[in-house]
């Protein structure tokens, strides 16, 4: 793939190694015994690239990597293929653990918060990315900040990018979110919880997620694809807002499955797809690589 080709540009400020642990059944506060064990790179913008590889579109992920596991994880990356970019850090890359319970479904998380960045660190990241302004398509703006970023770390590249009318699509959460919707990115991507504290509001059914939504827009103009797990997804733009129900397949391990919609729901978006289109090549795309 030619750097000079325009391709789609995720930024993870905070990677990490997911290590997903398989069991029979989980039992808390006892001895547990794996049935099996994977390692997979991961940071919800690593996920992005890695669909948007899958499905033939250009992309190229731009990250932090640091120490062990940071070799790790570009070992994992690079065998996957995936265009890439690290920013060396001397902080070691996170493991995020995953539990898998095959018996009753059940999945359980423990993400690592991750170690500081220093400023030196984030500015040689900032320059690398300004960069490849030139060849984005548009920006992905993925995931939670490592400490050692500001807060305002996604509201200040999204006015980068809008400088040169680059679009750019932010899934974040809390602050980073409610300070980057503030900069007008091109599109937000919560969740239902995100959506919560992003509004205040408690968004438990897609009426709710498509009043928020409006909302938001009404205020912003940004756009808003917000994923309700197994109640769907809902889109809002200047045109209205549409609905889709989530596909009927079971997912064996969620984790990476938000940020398959978004690339997929992109891809589809990009090419001109109507907003429905985009939602069922998304819904489409996650029961594909992810059942």
């Amino acid at each position: 793939m030619s750097l000079s080709d325009k391709k789609f540009i995720t930024v993870t400020l905070n990677p990490c190694i997911d290590k997903s642990v398989y069991l029979d059944t989980f039992r808390s506060g006892a001895l547990n015994r794996t049935q099996r064990t994977e390692y997979k790179a991961g940071g919800k913008g690593i996920n992005v690239s890695r669909a948007f590889l899958k499905l033939n579109v250009p992309t190229f992920a731009v990250a932090f990597c640091g120490s062990m596991n940071g070799a790790r994880l570009d070992k994992i990356v690079s065998d996957e293929a995936i265009p890439h970019l690290w920013c060396t850090t001397a902080s070691e890359t996170r493991m995020n653990i995953k539990i898998i319970d095959e018996k009753n479904g059940s999945h359980t998380e423990i993400n690592e918060k991750g170690a500081a960045v220093t400023s030196d660190e984030y500015s040689a990241l900032i320059s690398a990315l300004k960069e490849l302004f030139p060849v984005c398509k548009a920006l992905f703006l993925c995931g939670s900040l490592p400490l050692g970023v500001e807060k305002s770390a996604y509201a200040d590249i999204i006015s980068m990018a809008n400088k040169e009318n680059i679009p750019v699509l932010l899934d974040a959460d809390d602050e980073a979110l409610a300070l980057g919707l503030k900069a007008k990115p091109y599109l937000i991507k919560p969740n239902a919880y995100e959506l919560s504290r992003l509004t205040g509001c408690k968004i438990k059914t897609k009426a709710d997620a498509i009043d928020a939504s409006a909302r938001i827009f009404s205020e912003t103009g940004t756009r808003i694809l917000c994923t309700l797990g197994a109640d769907g997804a809902v889109y809002t733009d200047e045109s209205g807002f549409y609905t889709i129900d989530a596909p009927n397949v079971t997912i064996t391990n969620p984790t990476g499955a938000g940020d398959t919609f978004l690339a997929a729901f992109a891809a589809a978006h990009f090419a001109s797809a109507t907003p429905m289109d985009a939602l069922k090549n998304a819904n489409n795309t996650v029961a594909l690589m992810l059942k």
